[in-house]
């Protein structure tokens, strides 16, 4: 098992409680929330999950739904997000 599965493993149930879609499902909604929370244009999420931005656009418009292996990658996308707002939150306490 690699670096990026085991942390995968180990962060993905504290995504679920953070409010983080599960792996195969991810709503218009949810991914509109996860491209703004990254601070990214749909231009710019494309790019970073290997789709055309007309595709993230029917995406964000309930217009198509994303593959598994793009649900994964966009899944990805926020567990890195939710770990590095973890380890920011962490630094500097005392354990």
């Amino acid at each position: 098992m690699g670096i990026k599965e085991r942390r995968d493993r180990l962060l993905l149930p504290v995504a679920e409680t953070a409010g983080c879609p599960k792996p195969d499902v991810m709503n218009s909604e949810e991914i509109r929330q996860l491209r703004k929370s990254l601070h990214m244009t749909q231009k710019e999420l494309a790019a970073k999950v290997k789709v055309d931005a007309i595709t993230v656009s029917r995406w964000e418009l309930a217009k198509q739904r994303p593959r598994a292996v793009v649900l994964r990658r966009l899944n990805r996308l926020a567990l890195n997000r939710l770990a590095k707002r973890v380890s920011k939150e962490d630094r500097g306490k005392v354990i």
